[in-house]
């Protein structure tokens, strides 16, 4: 928890009870309730109501009062912090001249998202995910926080260090936000596999390319595509013979497969194996396992 939110907050707001593993966010808000949410429930705290200068003390303890540092992220309207947690933020935008956002500010909200690096997670599906003794290219889908990145990242790091159903392969894996591997100075602070190499902080797309470009991977993995540039990026792995492991924002097949993004995955055959994963008594669930035409294997 001491990552998460300064000791003088944690007693202040009563939060020292909290046991990380089962916290998935906090969300602070300028003059609102603190709100958190803990075991799959959200908890309004409405003894604790979160001031402006709060926001700023707490945003300035996150940045290791360095915010500077931070610039470049900021102005993507989030941060990423040691241990692979994500800090979205709400303020003002500011633009540069050619109308980029350059940076915001008067911070009005945090969102303080926690990752868990869980093990094992995708045991129960491996097999429906390999073939030949190589992973399948797979999407993983599901609704915000129902486990996508903890699901991909334990994928990542089973294929790449090896298993039962197949020896290790090499993997780039695509870390924008900087959470998937967690990456402190270049280096990941989680495990993510002996065979796999991290390109970070670097747009999805782009990054895709260069992985292709320099470090001649047999599996490329990338958290949340959704753009037509990452479509184009995947188009192009897949006709090189890249396996893709990633993650899409997605209640159900059916509503994947009304998107334009959907339909253009689809229409180009681009993944063999749909992976759903929801949320049953605040517990991470596997729902089910597709093939690529969307007939379930479990």
């Amino acid at each position: 928890m001491r990552q998460l939110l300064p000791d003088a907050y944690l007693r202040k707001w009563e939060l020292e009870y909290l046991r990380r593993d089962f916290l998935q966010e906090i969300r602070l808000r300028a003059g609102k309730e603190l709100m958190i949410t803990y075991e799959g429930m959200e908890q309004v705290l409405d003894e604790h109501l979160v001031s402006k200068a709060d926001i700023e003390q707490i945003f300035q303890w996150l940045c290791g009062y360095g915010v500077y540092a931070y610039q470049e992220e900021i102005a993507k309207g989030y941060i990423t912090i040691q241990g692979g947690h994500r800090v979205g933020i709400g303020g003002q935008v500011l633009f540069d001249l050619y109308g980029k956002v350059n940076h915001m500010k008067y911070i009005s909200s945090l969102l303080i998202r926690v990752s868990h690096d869980v093990e094992d997670v995708c045991d129960g599906t491996l097999d429906k995910l390999y073939r030949g003794g190589k992973v399948q290219s797979t999407l993983i889908l599901a609704p915000p926080g129902c486990g996508k990145t903890t699901f991909l990242r334990d994928l990542v790091r089973k294929v790449s260090d090896g298993n039962a159903l197949g020896t290790g392969q090499n993997i780039s894996l695509v870390d924008e936000r900087e959470e998937l591997a967690a990456v402190c100075m270049g280096i990941p602070t989680i495990n993510v596999g002996k065979r796999t190499d991290v390109i970070s902080g670097c747009e999805k797309s782009v990054a895709m390319e260069m992985c292709l470009r320099s470090l001649g991977p047999e599996v490329v993995a990338v958290d949340e595509i959704y753009s037509e540039k990452d479509l184009e990026a995947i188009k192009r792995l897949d006709g090189c013979g890249c396996a893709i492991l990633a993650t899409h924002h997605a209640y159900t097949f059916e509503e994947f497969s009304r998107k334009y993004f959907g339909k253009e995955v689809l229409k180009y055959g681009l993944f063999e194996r749909y992976v759903l994963l929801g949320r049953e008594n605040g517990a991470y669930v596997v729902r089910g396992v597709l093939d690529a035409e969307g007939e379930a294997l479990m």
